[in-house]
């Protein structure tokens, strides 16, 4: 009984271990293409981020600079603008849309 009692919380502590380690991204404000340049936020919801492991899917380079509260301040650029109105962007927590604007 003590055994399995031991196994109970080893596995509840695993679980969430994981889960708040495991990286979350969600992208706040409103993204807005002007040009070839698409300039977004990302709020770091849980775990961390690495401003360099964030890329533009289609974007010649993508670039972010870290701010307060876990805020990622973005700028991808594009030789030929994305068509239509979202683009994806990847991130160690995985793949985010970005819905955008034109302007």
């Amino acid at each position: 009984l003590v055994a399995a009692a031991g196994l109970v919380v080893w596995f509840v502590m695993s679980a969430t271990r994981s889960a708040v380690s495991t990286p979350s991204v969600s992208v706040v404000g409103s993204p807005t293409l002007q040009g070839g340049k698409l300039y977004f936020t990302l709020k770091v919801v849980t775990g961390t981020v690495d401003p360099a492991q964030v890329s533009v899917v289609g974007a010649d380079s993508t670039s972010c600079t870290a701010l307060e509260n876990n805020v990622l301040q973005c700028e991808a650029t594009f030789t030929t603008p994305p068509a239509g109105n979202e683009v994806i962007a990847r991130t160690p927590a995985g793949e985010v849309p970005i819905p955008f604007t034109r302007i």
